[in-house]
């Protein structure tokens, strides 16, 4: 059977079309999960930052609040616990203090307190976290007493912000 030209171009068109549909058909999948995998992988990328962002925000927020203290520190740890519970022996000692972010520093003490009621703990917790800035108690240890209410021995470990630029 004889092809026309015509007929020839058809075939040889149709015979490239079917070539491609096949070559397509194979590579074409795997191109396809490819770039849902990096799409995937895109869309993690941006989650993770938004979510930086986010912390970011809440910390520029929570700095900000603290720039807008009038006082550059608390007030001294002595008289805050003489203030709060007259007439208890609290040994205080200094832990150290390091940058904290810019224009600021942290400073740690350790509270040592005997024989102290439940009810004057609370009331000294309370004084310290107060401040403006506040001391945060970081750790905290209570030991029982033998009375009800009663605690023999705690230790505090408090933080503070202090501002180092006006």
């Amino acid at each position: 059977m004889k092809y026309s030209p015509l007929q020839k171009l058809l075939i040889a068109g149709t015979l490239l079309l079917l070539l491609a549909a096949g070559v397509l058909t194979v590579l074409l999948p795997s191109s396809l999960a490819d770039g849902w995998r990096r799409l995937e992988r895109k869309r993690q990328d941006l989650d993770r930052l938004a979510e930086i962002r986010r912390m970011a925000d809440g910390q520029t927020a929570r700095r900000a609040v603290f720039d807008r203290l009038e006082a550059s520190r608390p007030a001294p740890l002595e008289s805050i616990l003489r203030a709060a519970a007259p007439g208890l022996r609290i040994d205080v000692s200094d832990m150290g203090q390091g940058p904290a972010a810019e224009g600021w520093r942290w400073e740690r003490s350790g509270l040592t307190l005997k024989d102290i009621s439940d009810r004057d703990l609370i009331r000294l917790v309370g004084a310290l976290e107060l401040q403006r800035p506040p001391w945060k108690v970081v750790a905290l240890t209570i030991r029982g007493g033998t009375q009800t209410g009663q605690v023999s021995h705690v230790s505090l470990t408090v933080e503070t912000l202090t501002r180092t630029t006006p």
